[in-house]
């Protein structure tokens, strides 16, 4: 398919990517594979891979920036978020990952990442990328996904079940909690980077090019 139906920061920096599906798992919980390419974050063609999965539940947006190197967000999506939204877990979780979250739904990320959330994300996803974004689990790889690797489906479908049935518990506890704040919530998103720091960029980028001209006619 030529247009994404899938959400997320991503697809978003990517509009016209080409999508293929690869894979799709039966079941309660549906997990589609593919793979993507097009042109995403400074312009360059990309290939990457994904996992997407309803979770049943609307979610406040949250990223999970893999820390390792390598990742689709990291190296080409990460810049579209805001800095200042960053929840620190500590140990082995903040070695892998940088977590974003939108300012004021800390307590909810916290909720949702409980010690078995964080240990499925450790031992399933810490080479990759995730994101939740409304009732949508997305992975990313930053290669493509073989349907020949026994090892991918496995891992990423344990992502998307462990996720799910927290974000359940996720949205009973909210409506105990604060009855009625669950929707509020879950519309919360991650501030994106404001487009005046791109300008500031371009503007620092010019000055240091014509410092070094200017340096250039000097020595010669």
């Amino acid at each position: 398919m030529s247009s994404p139906q899938f959400p997320g920061i991503v697809f978003e920096q990517a509009p016209n990517a080409v999508v293929t599906e690869v894979h799709r798992t039966a079941g309660p919980r549906e997990v589609v594979y593919g793979n993507a390419r097009g042109q995403i974050g400074n312009g360059d063609r990309v290939t990457w891979g994904f996992a997407a999965a309803r979770l049943g539940r609307r979610l406040p947006h949250i990223v999970l920036e893999n820390r390792r190197g390598g990742g689709i967000i990291s190296t080409d999506a990460s810049e579209g978020v805001a800095r200042g939204q960053r929840l620190r877990f500590g140990g082995e979780f903040d070695r892998t990952f940088a977590l974003h979250c939108p300012e004021g739904c800390e307590r909810d990320a916290r909720y949702l990442f409980t010690a078995d959330v964080v240990a499925s994300l450790l031992a399933n996803a810490a080479a990759l990328d995730v994101e939740v974004v409304d009732d949508w689990l997305l992975v990313y790889a930053s290669r493509p996904i073989s349907p020949t690797d026994p090892d991918t489906w496995p891992r990423l479908t344990a992502v998307a079940d462990t996720l799910g049935d927290q974000a359940d518990a996720w949205a009973r506890w909210r409506d105990t909690d604060r009855p009625g704040s669950a929707e509020v919530a879950a519309g919360r998103r991650l501030r994106p980077v404001p487009p005046w720091r791109w300008v500031w960029r371009f503007a620092v980028v010019v000055a240091t090019l014509v410092a070094f001209g200017l340096l250039w006619e000097l020595l010669t």
